[in-house]
Parts: C-alpha cells; sequence; structure tokens
C-alpha cells in the first residue's frame, strides 16, 4: 500500500518529533527535512524522491516487524526503522553533505551539488 506524501511526513514526524520534522516539496518533489539537535541548532536537508518509490524501499517484511515491534504494524514499523536510519544519517552528516538518499541498509548523507533527481 503506498503512502501519500501527507501519510509520509506525519509518520516520520511522529516516530522523531523532537529531533526530526519532514514536508514533502510538491513542487520539487522532494522531502525536506529539519534536524534539531540538543542545543537547538537546526539544519536542513532535503531528500530527493517520490513518496511511492520512498515507501517502496522502505518497507519491512512481517518477518522482520515481528522481530523488531511485534506489537505494531508493518506500516509503523516501516518508518520506525527508516527514522532510525535517517536520524543517524543526519547526525553523522559531513559540513555540505545536505542531500540524503536512500541506499541499501540505510539513509547516507551526500553533498549539497547533486541534482535534485537521484
Amino acid at each position: 500500500m503506498p503512502a501519500s506524501p501527507e501519510r509520509l511526513t506525519a509518520l516520520l514526524a511522529k516516530m522523531n518529533h523532537l529531533e526530526l520534522a519532514a514536508a514533502f516539496n510538491d513542487i520539487q518533489r522532494e522531502f525536506k527535512i529539519v534536524y534539531t539537535d540538543d542545543s537547538g541548532g537546526s539544519r536542513t536537508f532535503r531528500m530527493p524522491i517520490e513518496p511511492d518509490d520512498l515507501w517502496d524501499r522502505i518497507q519491512v517484511s512481517e518477518a522482520d516487524r515481528n522481530a523488531l515491534w511485534p506489537d505494531v504494524s508493518v506500516e509503523e514499523a516501516s518508518l520506525r526503522l527508516f527514522s532510525v536510519h535517517l536520524l543517524e544519517a543526519v547526525v553523522m552528516a559531513k559540513e555540505g553533505h545536505d542531500v540524503l538518499v536512500k541506499v541499501h541498509g540505510g539513509v547516507r548523507a551526500v553533498p549539497g551539488d547533486r541534482p535534485t533527481r537521484t
């Protein structure tokens, strides 16, 4: 079941509401993700990916869901695991690496001079 941009951003916000905020830009067709650190500083990232494509890439299997969070839906388990990878990527991102890409096994921050579409 593909998730809408609104559903994905709402679930992302719910997963890490104190550290991450996400919004989908319909014109640029990318997610804008803002990370706020413990000191109140913030950094903005962009993730150029369509919501349906992102959803297809982050879904966990029912077996993985059962192993990680058996008390939640596959949808919520998928978003929880993705938010862990997302938070790790933004915390570890080097200066100037403000584009987030979904890679096998996680998320990676890459230099910001990449084109909007990846």
